[in-house]
C-alpha cells in the first residue's frame, strides 16, 4: 500500500495480542497519499473489537 517498505514505522501495543487462536482483524486507513509522502495507519483489533496494536508507516518518494 505504500509502494514498498516504509522509510519510517511506529508500532504501539495497547494490550496483549491474543495467543489462543481467537480471531483478530486488521483495518488500514490512508492518512496521506501525496506525490512525495505516503502515510498509512493500521489497527489490529481482537474479537471483542478492542484495539490491540496501532501502526503508522511513512514512505518518502524522491522528487
Amino acid at each position: 500500500m505504500l509502494g514498498g517498505p516504509p522509510d519510517e514505522a511506529t508500532a504501539t501495543f495497547l494490550r496483549a495480542v491474543p495467543a489462543d487462536r481467537r480471531t483478530v482483524r486488521t483495518e488500514v486507513e490512508v492518512e496521506h497519499d501525496g506525490r512525495r509522502l505516503r502515510s498509512r495507519r493500521a489497527l489490529l483489533r481482537d474479537d471483542r473489537d478492542r484495539t490491540v496494536l496501532t501502526m503508522t508507516g511513512l514512505r518518502y518518494t524522491p522528487g
